[in-house]
C-alpha cells in the first residue's frame, strides 16, 4: 500500500508525518505528484490520508509517481491481479514478509513449537532465510539459541521433521499463495496429483475445475511464474518435503483412473451426468471444456461446435458411448 510522506503537520491536534494514498489506481486518479502541497484530513478522526493535490500551488518541479515494478525489499517484479488494483510482490522468500511467512507455513504445516516468537528469532538470526531453511536447522543452531534446552530443541527437530510427509493440498496451502486457502489447496492437490504438474498448468487449463476462477487460476500461474519461488520448490524437494498428492491403491485400481473426459451432446443411454457419474465411479475426471488436459471427448449426437473443433485442433481422441464402455472394459472394468 502506498502511503505519502509529509513535512510534520498539526491535523485535528494530532502531528501527523505520513497519510494513507490507498492504492496506485486512486494515487493517478487524485493526481498525487511527489512535491505536491496537499490536503490531509484523518478518517473517523483516527486515520490520515490525502484528499488531492493543492493544484495552484504547483512549480512544475512536481513529480508524477511511476508504480514500482519490482519489489524494494527483494528485487522480484511484482505483479497485479486482474481485476485488482493492489500490487504485490509474490516472491515467497521476500524478506519483508519473511517472518510473517515463516510463522503461516509453521502453522498450516503443524510444526508444533514454532510459533510468532520462535519465528521471529530465527529470521532474527539469520537461520532462516527462506521457510526451506527451516529444514536444514541444526541441533547444534538451536541450542546455541536463547531459550532452547535439550529438551525443547529435540521436540522442535522432531516436530519439523515430521512436517516433510503433510500432503500435497497442505504444503500447497502452506506456500501461502494468494486466494489459495485449505479448499482449494484440496481442488488442485487432487486434480494435479503432483506440484510438477501444477506447476506447468495454464490459466485456461486451472479454469476447468469446479471452484477456480480467473483471480485464483491467475494468482497460482503468477506464483509458479516466479524464479525466486521455483527455487524455493527445488529446495523443499531437496529437503525432503512431500510433493506428490498420496494415492489410495483403491483409486489407482479403478479402470478409468488418471483419465480427463469432456462430453459432449446427447449420448444414446445415459444423461450427461449419468455419464459424468459413471466416469467419476471408475476414477476418471470429467471437465466442462476442452484443453492439452483432455485425454477424450466423448461424442453424442448434436455436439458442441466449440468442443468439437477444440478436440480436433488438439488431437484429442473423440469416442462414442459405446467406445467408452469398452475403454473401461479393456482396463478392467465393467459396462453399466
Amino acid at each position: 500500500t502506498p502511503y505519502a510522506v509529509l513535512e510534520p503537520v498539526e491535523v485535528d491536534g494530532v502531528i501527523v508525518k505520513q497519510a494513507t494514498l490507498h492504492n496506485f489506481e486512486d494515487l493517478a486518479r487524485k493526481d498525487i505528484r511527489e512535491g505536491d502541497y496537499v490536503i490531509v484530513r484523518r478518517a473517523g478522526k483516527v486515520i490520515p490520508y490525502i484528499v488531492g493535490p493543492i493544484v495552484e500551488r504547483r512549480t512544475g518541479a512536481e513529480k508524477v509517481y511511476t508504480p514500482p515494478r519490482t519489489c524494494p525489499a527483494c528485487g522480484e517484479p511484482v505483479v497485479q491481479t486482474p481485476g485488482e488494483v493492489a500490487i504485490r510482490c509474490i516472491n515467497a522468500s521476500c524478506p519483508a514478509r519473511l517472518n510473517r511467512q515463516v510463522e503461516y507455513f509453521a502453522a498450516v504445516m503443524d510444526i508444533e513449537g514454532l510459533g510468532e516468537q520462535t519465528a521471529r528469532l530465527f529470521v532474527e538470526k539469520g537461520l532462516v532465510h527462506d521457510v526451506a531453511d527451516l529444514y536444514f536447522l541444526t541441533r547444534e543452531q538451536l541450542l546455541a539459541l536463547e531459550g532452547f534446552a535439550e529438551k525443547s530443541t529435540e521436540n522442535l527437530l522432531q516436530a519439523i521433521h515430521a512436517s516433510k510427509d503433510r500432503p500435497l493440498a497442505q504444503v500447497l496451502t502452506a506456500l501461502g499463495i494468494p486466494y489459495v486457502g485449505s479448499v482449494v489447496a484440496g481442488i488442485l492437490a487432487d486434480h494435479f496429483g503432483s506440484i510438477d504438474a501444477l506447476m506447468e498448468a495454464s490459466e485456461e487449463d486451472l479454469q476447468q475445475l469446479e471452484g477456480i476462477g480467473p483471480q485464483i487460476a491467475g494468482s497460482v500461474v503468477q506464483f509458479f511464474r516466479s524464479e525466486a519461488n521455483r527455487r524455493l520448490i527445488a529446495k523443499l524437494k531437496r529437503a525432503g518435503v512431500r510433493m506428490e498428492q498420496e494415492r489410495r491403491e483403491a483409486e489407482e485400481a479403478l479402470p478409468l483412473a488418471g483419465l480427463t473426459f469432456v462430453i459432449t451432446g446427447t449420448l444414446p443411454t445415459m444423461s450427461r451426468e449419468q455419464a459424468k457419474a459413471w466416469i467419476e465411479a471408475r476414477g476418471g475426471k470429467v471437465t466442462d471444456s476442452v484443453s492439452r488436459n483432455t485425454d477424450y471427448l466423448v461424442v453424442g449426437d448434436a455436439p458442441g461446435r466449440s468442443k468439437y473443433t477444440k478436440a480436433q485442433e488438439l488431437g484429442i481422441p473423440m469416442i462414442g458411448e459405446e467406445d467408452l464402455f469398452r475403454l473401461a472394459e479393456e482396463r478392467g472394468g465393467g459396462r453399466p
